[in-house]
């Protein structure tokens, strides 16, 4: 079975052997390359839409298939931050004070359990990792007034009601972690979006492809 790096090497060579010939070119047009004519003593060519080279080496320090692959949704207690999860969440500790707040989302609610101690920015972790947003994409809303790290901690108060606004992480069950991260360095893309191409094509070299396409 070839690894990863295997098939996008194989493609690179395929490439390569095509632009050595007169008579090929690249077209923009989606496509990896298309045939065409040369136009007087000219050939005009046009480079692939996507950086298989570039990917090729981004993939040799991957593990190959043969080996297990990790695919974990994420780390466990963990939050997204700038397309990456970090774990520096928190821990509460129930022997000191806390409060019990109450938080409303995508039009359901759930019951959060949040320390006196906590500044603004561990609350907002907090949410992250219980809501699935990205930290940087929270929006909080309390009696009318948005919120952020400086002034949340002091709307903390039991019973105290909270709505959050943001988009949610695309759920990355199955999927191999280390893919995703792959298509946002290859790709420029956010990690949303390396998921769902992911999920629309099936494996890595697809996806690179689809995207390239936009």
């Amino acid at each position: 079975m070839y690894t990863m790096s295997h098939c996008i090497l194989l493609i690179c060579q395929q490439i390569n052997a095509k632009t050595k010939s007169s008579e090929t070119s690249y077209k923009d047009d989606g496509s990896i390359f298309t045939e065409s004519k040369p136009q007087g003593k000219i050939t005009i060519r046009h480079r692939p839409v996507v950086d298989f080279h570039k990917a090729a080496e981004d993939l040799q320090n991957q593990k190959p298939l043969t080996e297990p692959v990790n695919r974990s949704i994420k780390p466990e207690n963990s939050y997204l931050h700038c397309n990456q999860y970090k774990t520096d969440l928190p821990v509460l500790d129930e022997s000191q004070p806390f409060c019990e707040i109450t938080v409303k989302c995508n039009k359901q609610k759930q019951k959060l359990k949040i320390q006196n101690a906590w500044s603004g920015d561990d609350i907002l972790k907090i949410f992250s990792n219980k809501l699935n947003i990205s930290y940087e994409k929270i929006k909080v809303i309390n009696k009318g007034k948005i919120l952020n790290c400086d002034t949340i901690a002091s709307a903390i108060s039991n019973k105290a009601i909270f709505q959050v606004i943001g988009e949610q992480a695309a759920n990355e069950d199955g999927l191999d972690t280390g893919d995703v991260d792959l298509l946002m360095k290859q790709m420029g893309v956010d990690r949303n979006e390396a998921v769902m191409a992911l999920r629309k094509c099936g494996d890595v070299v697809d996806a690179i492809i689809e995207l390239g396409k936009k």
